[in-house]
């Protein structure tokens, strides 16, 4: 009698069904996680601009648009004197800057668009000096419904403004190459 020392074919696409099923469950939970870890640290990031916009508007120590807000998110304002850097895209954030209607909190597009190199084509985030309305955008993967509700919840907005007529159109303003 030959002893048995190896493993046989079917035993073995037995095994990898069964990893192969396993992955196919915790995969999905694994990206969920991720974006909600991405999510949560763009949410603090959004919370801090935020928060510089006013502090600077309130000392004014910057220049200040017409309707009083500042002209622009500096990298002056932040440590190593640059801007924040974008956990979904891993490079420095691209600040489109518009004087938009006072009313418009957010922009029309709420996505930005990655090229075939893995370099983001346009802008990341979005500021309204009109008002110094800031938000950061979101990758474009998903659902309308979905990349909605992630726009909101990184940007701590409520639902109100979901069919805000005032909204600004993203072309009217001009990136400040950050």
């Amino acid at each position: 009698m030959r002893s048995r020392r190896g493993f046989t074919l079917i035993e073995v696409l037995i095994v990898m069904a069964m990893l192969s099923i396993l992955a196919a469950l915790v995969y999905p939970a694994y990206t969920d996680v991720a974006v909600d870890a991405q999510g949560a640290v763009v949410r603090v990031m959004v919370r801090n601009i935020r928060e510089k916009i006013q502090f600077h508007q309130s000392i004014g120590d910057v220049a200040l648009s017409p309707d009083g807000h500042p002209d622009d998110v500096l990298r002056d304002w932040f440590p190593g004197r640059k801007l924040p850097t974008n956990p979904w895209t891993s490079s420095v954030l691209k600040i489109q800057t518009v004087h938009g209607p006072k009313d418009a909190t957010e922009p029309n597009h709420k996505t930005f668009q990655v090229n075939s190199d893995g370099k983001v084509s346009d802008h990341t985030a979005w500021y309204n000096m009109a008002n110094g309305s800031f938000c950061v955008l979101v990758p474009d993967r998903g659902s309308e419904q979905y990349i909605l509700e992630l726009f909101r919840s990184i940007n701590s907005l409520d639902s109100s403004s979901i069919s805000n007529p005032g909204q600004a159109d993203d072309d009217h303003g001009h990136g400040n190459g950050a």
